[in-house]
């Protein structure tokens, strides 16, 4: 099977939008396009599979920076000190707290 390419637009000054994208199962991709500081738009999240049909997913999030992994039907958003969630099932965001925190107490529960 041949994997099908996207072409995702981007604004012109790289340094304000950043975008990050996971492959889900399904031939399908999460793209989230992140959080302008200077215009303080927040940024977008959509699904799109390999027809290019595109799922927009309501995105709240406030900070910009991420990285995201597909995991057991939920998509994990990791950017500066936040970790969110995403449910791919219920289709909702959960905020999981400060990365700083999380990982604190995975090592402090040796």
């Amino acid at each position: 099977m041949e994997k099908a390419s996207y072409e995702i637009s981007s604004p012109k000054d790289h340094n304000e939008l950043n975008t990050c994208i996971c492959y889900l199962p399904g031939n399908k991709s999460f793209c989230y396009r992140g959080h302008s500081k200077s215009t303080n738009h927040n940024g977008i999240a959509f699904i799109i599979d390999e027809d290019h049909n595109i799922q927009i997913i309501p995105s709240k999030l406030s900070t910009f920076g991420y990285c995201a992994t597909y995991y057991n039907n939920f998509v994990y958003m990791f950017g500066e000190s936040s970790l969110y969630r995403y449910n791919l099932i219920n289709t909702n965001w959960k905020n999981l707290g400060n990365i700083c925190t999380l990982v604190n107490r995975f090592f402090n529960s040796f």
